[in-house]
């Protein structure tokens, strides 16, 4: 089996040649999702997409009190507004690749793993292209399922323990 550094360098490589329109499409299929489905939740745990992630405009989605996560020390991670510490009702979730039991590859921080291990009650919004759809990247104990899996064709829901 391939290791985890492996993936993150193919997988990185793989976003990047993904086109512009995948991104909006990928983007509005997230969109919609949240609005009939996470209606309920006030506060929405948002990221600063990173060049290699999907791109995904936050400032279009007005619905929800957008919170962002920084880290005061490592690896715990929690979510703000205005300098605010909050907890979000559901927090959208970056990452490298993602295999079909819910199960992300990230950067290898820990950051997200960490908070979604101590808040189970935050559901958990993956965001990803079909081609970070992955069976072989090793999967550690210490690692997360999320909730949903989003792509710009399929919706994914998963079973946690």
């Amino acid at each position: 089996m391939k290791t985890k550094e492996y993936w993150r360098i193919e997988m990185k490589s793989r976003i990047k040649s993904i086109e512009a329109e995948n991104h909006q499409r990928l983007q509005d299929q997230l969109f919609n999702f949240l609005q009939s489905h996470l209606a309920d939740s006030k506060i929405l745990g948002a990221y600063q997409p990173l060049k290699d992630e999907p791109q995904v405009n936050w400032q279009q989605l007005t619905k929800f009190r957008l919170a962002y996560p920084q880290v005061q020390v490592q690896p715990v991670m929690h979510y703000y507004i205005d300098n605010k510490q909050v907890k979000p009702q559901a927090a959208v979730v970056p990452g490298l690749a993602f295999n079909s039991q819910g199960y992300r590859l990230g950067r290898g921080g820990g950051y997200f793993d960490c908070y979604l291990a101590q808040n189970k009650e935050v559901k958990s919004v993956a965001v990803a292209f079909e081609s970070q759809i992955q069976e072989d990247f090793p999967v550690e104990k210490h690692d997360q399922k999320v909730n949903f899996l989003i792509t710009e064709k399929n919706i994914f829901r998963f079973e946690q323990e």
